[in-house]
């Protein structure tokens, strides 16, 4: 069996060609799934900026929620203590 340069060139072109085939038909489907799974990360990480905007946000309220509570305590406590005495000396009287 004689065997030229031209033939094994043809067998190998040929096995190329199916080689980049398969590889275009396994590659494309995951470029499409890559693609999809980036923009799905795009929209989370979107997602994600605008709960930690609306968190931070809801964070300052409530800082300034609690310190209207400390200051409504400290008068709340200073008018009991008015309170006390005010009964103290009526009782006193």
């Amino acid at each position: 069996m004689d065997v030229s340069l031209g033939d094994i060139v043809a067998v190998l072109t040929l096995l190329g060609g199916a080689l980049v085939w398969v590889i275009h038909v396994i590659i494309s489907p995951l470029k499409v799934l890559l693609d999809r799974v980036v923009k799905s990360l795009d929209k989370l990480d979107e997602t994600l900026s605008k709960e930690r905007a609306r968190r931070e946000k809801i964070e300052i309220r409530l800082e300034a929620i609690e310190a209207r509570e400390k200051s409504n305590s400290h008068r709340i406590d200073g008018l009991e203590e008015q309170q006390k005495k005010c009964l103290n000396k009526s009782l006193v009287n």
